[in-house]
């Protein structure tokens, strides 16, 4: 978490596509409800009611947001 309150631009790869985005640490929003609910269904099944476990309580949600440019795009087969 450090490193990404340091230096929160990062570079996220969507199949063959690499993005430049944004991470931030989610807290005290709407959002950081709605990740958390969707980590507790992800991972646990969860459907509804008290999250599961402390880890899904208690984790620091991270939002990556996309800044809609291209940073590379890796060739069909892997990295090239």
């Amino acid at each position: 978490m450090k490193n990404l309150m340091t230096q929160p631009r990062v570079r996220v790869r969507v199949g063959p596509t690499m993005f430049a985005a944004t991470a931030s640490v989610v807290e005290d929003t709407p959002e950081e409800a709605r990740a958390r609910e969707a980590l507790a269904a992800k991972y646990y099944g969860w459907r509804g009611g008290p999250l599961p476990n402390r880890w899904t309580r208690e984790v620091l949600p991270v939002a990556i947001r996309l800044d809609g440019a291209v940073a590379r795009q890796e060739p069909v087969g892997g990295i090239g």
